[in-house]
């Protein structure tokens, strides 16, 4: 017994590292996106335990829909269907890691006409593995598309191809920078 209580105690420990190492992503974030990060565009669905809230005679929903993350007077907030301001002090460990991890799939990077996050990577036809890839990447990557794409982009404005030939294009070129930023594709690590 003794053996698992210490053990019991390093688990403890590592979750706390893991929710403040959260805490910390969230702020970073909320703080370079204007206090709000909006999740309802995200691919899937990111929900966490609601428990009443302040009114605990209202029961509780398992899988309570985080719409929205925001600061609130310097506290981390989420915005979910059974409450508008719910902290994240509410929420396990688990969970904050479910909301940080919808997070960094969903962030959008831009150049121009061109936004891409990991999750469009990761829903490609053949998947891509984005765990290796930094936010400097996958702004380059951004980037190198919407560069490649000006004139396609012209000719389309000029109706010398179609704007199915310009989609078309644009998903061979961002195949073609992320296999040259060295993200692999899921099937390639098997």
């Amino acid at each position: 017994m003794e053996n698992f209580q210490r053990i019991w105690k390093e688990v403890e420990s590592l979750r706390d590292k893991a929710r403040k190492e959260c805490i910390d992503f969230l702020l970073k974030e909320l703080k370079s996106n204007n206090s709000r990060i909006d999740v309802t565009e995200y691919d899937d669905a990111v929900t966490v335990t609601y428990d009443g809230g302040k009114h605990p005679e209202y029961a509780s929903n398992v899988y309570s829909v985080v719409s929205a993350i925001y600061l609130s007077n310097g506290d981390i907030c989420l915005d979910i269907e059974d409450c508008d301001e719910y902290s994240i002090n509410r929420i396990n460990t688990d969970e904050l890691y479910s909301v940080c991890w919808a997070v960094l799939k969903g962030k959008p990077f831009t150049c121009g006409k061109t936004t891409i996050s990991r999750s469009v990577l990761e829903s490609c036809p053949c998947p891509f593995d984005t765990d290796c890839a930094t936010d400097t990447i996958m702004q380059t990557i951004a980037s190198n598309v919407e560069n490649e794409m000006k004139e396609w982009y012209d000719w389309e404005k000029d109706g010398t191809v179609t704007a199915d030939k310009v989609q078309e294009k644009w998903w061979e070129i961002l195949e073609r920078e992320v296999v040259a930023a060295g993200i692999p594709y899921y099937e390639d690590e098997e």
